[in-house]
């Protein structure tokens, strides 16, 4: 029955997915015909426009309601790689814009996570899997500190976050905040990576890697406060 019922959300997630594809393409079907379609010669000028055209309606409440919940389905899919639309979202938003409109989205998708998580019971079954990022955190003596810095760093799945979150039985209106400090970070180091792509400044690339590294090093911090922690 769990079986079915975790099927059942993946098959929702995707076919949403799908559908909210599909208006972004149907919003912007000219500019991406022309830009699948166009020659060698013509295949940049093109892209510009198709560029152009993104940031025409970067505050066309159809469209960002559309990005918004894209970002917000797929961060809530299990290993899902949502970088790849972020960065996406950062190379037509901008870096700013782009990174704001990432906060929102992957927020939204981790709480999400949880809500879904606390009514079907799921993460108990996943749970049972050997994570130590689900024991370092739970051992804190600040937990909540542990789980922002989860959300934070790109190399830990915030799938376990969620978990970490459920396992500590702390409430939505307890984990909003840490998740949406937790997805700032990451958030913007995607949207500026996407700009990276049209600005070619190659000093935001090598702030863009420096940051990941910060980030990748916060691990060393759960360790510290678990090792703090178990010393009581």
């Amino acid at each position: 029955m769990k079986t079915l019922r975790r099927l059942l959300l993946y098959i929702l997630a995707i076919s949403v997915i799908l559908l909210l594809l599909y208006g972004l393409y149907h919003h912007f079907e000219n500019e991406i015909q022309l830009f699948i379609h166009s020659s060698k010669e013509t295949q940049q000028q093109n892209g510009q426009r198709l560029l152009r055209s993104i940031r025409q309606h970067q505050h066309d409440p159809f469209v960002l309601a559309i990005v918004i919940a894209l970002i917000a389905v797929m961060t809530a899919i299990p290993f899902m790689p949502i970088s790849i639309i972020c960065i996406a979202i950062g190379a037509g938003y901008g870096g700013l814009i782009g990174g704001l409109i990432n906060v929102i989205g992957i927020s939204l998708g981790n709480l999400a996570v949880i809500g879904v998580f606390q009514v079907t019971g799921l993460s108990r079954k996943i749970a049972a899997h050997d994570s130590r990022i689900i024991d370092d955190i739970a051992k804190m003596h600040h937990p909540l500190w542990g789980l922002t810095i989860g959300y934070s760093v790109p190399f830990i799945s915030t799938l376990f976050v969620d978990i970490t979150a459920l396992h500590l039985h702390y409430t939505l209106k307890q984990l909003w905040l840490p998740v949406l400090l937790g997805s700032v970070p990451i958030a913007f180091i995607y949207a500026y990576g996407g700009n990276l792509f049209n600005s070619g400044d190659l000093r935001v690339g090598i702030f863009i890697l420096l940051a990941m590294l910060l980030l990748a090093s916060l691990t060393i911090l759960i360790k510290k406060d678990r090792k703090k922690s178990s010393d009581y």
